[in-house]
């Protein structure tokens, strides 16, 4: 049973830091909205930034050991739960769509002006869902990753962008680019040129097509913006590729 306490919005426009102190009679969850916050829990230190979620425990300290000096803005919520409720103290995680928690923290703070009983059934909701967030947000974001990239690579030959990307699979295109650029050591711009350069390496060696004709079965429109990108990322012309490759791949083909 999880019972709920107090919660809040809380929005800065001056520099500020978060209470050194320990709140003896309840759980605390914060769900950043926008900005960043430094705060620690005794040794470990977090950087809470806008879609990232945090419980901290009671009867420990916790404290801001950085001031924000941005506008911030987070929800917060102070609930009990029993002892058959299992919270993983501290819990840190980024939420890949905030908005349903977001939405669940605005419930519960209507609810809390008018019965309390509601309020509780809101927040064991609210925890519930957070604790969904956080228990494999790794597993998660890299089957996001893999989808992503299998969709990037599956288009390349289209006029394929990070918006459409985020369009399509319903995230930000700043979170959908920070997990590509994590898994991949670049960006999703990057990877998708990368994905088109792969692509006409593969149609210099194994076709007869000519530049002109390969440009646009990779995703550009103008062979002069094919040669240049080319040339920027394998560090040679499409031509001097061709000629450099040809009679490796006939002599393969041969034996």
């Amino acid at each position: 049973m999880i019972d709920y306490c107090v919660c809040g919005i809380t929005k800065t426009t001056r520099p500020w830091k978060h209470l050194s102190r320990k709140v003896n009679d309840s759980h605390e969850l914060i769900l950043m909205q926008s900005g960043t916050m430094y705060i620690a829990e005794e040794n470990n230190q977090y950087v809470v930034e806008a879609g990232d979620i945090l419980f901290l425990h009671k009867d420990v300290w916790h404290e801001g050991y950085r001031e924000s000096t941005k506008p911030i803005c987070f929800y917060w919520l102070h609930f009990n739960c029993s002892d058959e409720e299992t919270i993983p103290f501290p819990a840190y995680a980024h939420v890949k769509d905030p908005s349903r928690l977001s939405n669940l923290f605005l419930e519960t703070l209507y609810l809390a002006q008018r019965r309390l009983d509601d309020a509780s059934l809101a927040t064991t909701i609210l925890v519930h869902e957070a604790l969904a967030a956080i228990a494999d947000p790794v597993g998660e974001e890299n089957a996001i990753v893999e989808q992503i990239c299998a969709w990037a690579k599956n288009n390349c030959h289209l006029d394929i962008t990070v918006e459409k990307a985020a369009n399509i699979f319903n995230y930000n295109k700043e979170y959908i680019s920070k997990l590509i650029k994590r898994e991949k050591s670049i960006g999703l711009k990057k990877y998708i040129t990368h994905c088109r350069t792969e692509k006409a390496k593969s149609l210099l060696i194994e076709t007869t097509l000519s530049i002109k004709e390969i440009a646009p079965l990779c995703g550009f429109n103008e062979e002069r913006h094919f040669m240049k990108v080319f040339k920027q990322a394998v560090g040679c012309t499409p031509s001097e590729f061709r000629n450099s490759k040809s009679y490796t791949y006939k002599s393969v083909r041969s034996q």
